[in-house]
């Protein structure tokens, strides 16, 4: 209305254009990561690798080494077992109060944990299937 009455409009602030040049001039924020980044940040898919090869060794060295296979079923159950109590425990460690560098190590240990007990698991399962279904 003012502009139509033969007045002109007032120019914006210095403050605000300085505001809107610091603006236009500060660095765009980072992309949010994809979840398969957060995977390979967090060595998952390295650590089901290793679990594989593991697998991979134990069944050969249960082929050449019969007598070695009651031993070799013992430590994935122990690696079932440790895995399982290790992650349950950092998981309730991140309940507490921590400082960032230490809640992020608590947290990396509990995703280590849990994937090798996620394959563990797995691999037990595998293992034991025929127990599990009915005879025929």
């Amino acid at each position: 209305m003012l502009a139509t009455a033969g007045f002109a409009a007032e120019p914006a602030a210095p403050m605000a254009q300085a505001q809107a040049q610091t603006a236009a001039r500060a660095p765009a924020a980072p992309a949010p990561k994809s979840a398969a980044a957060h995977f390979l940040e967090l060595y998952i898919f390295q650590i089901f690798a290793v679990m594989a090869a593991l697998t991979a060794v134990s069944k050969v060295a249960e082929r050449r080494k019969p007598e070695y296979c009651c031993s070799i079923r013992k430590t994935w159950n122990w690696a079932l077992l440790l895995s399982f109590f290790g992650c349950a425990a950092l998981g309730f460690l991140l309940l507490l109060p921590l400082d960032k560098p230490t809640k992020n190590l608590f947290f990396r240990l509990h995703i280590w944990t849990g994937t090798a007990g996620v394959w563990a698991g797995l691999y037990h399962a595998a293992r034991h299937i025929r127990a599990m279904l009915p005879a025929r």
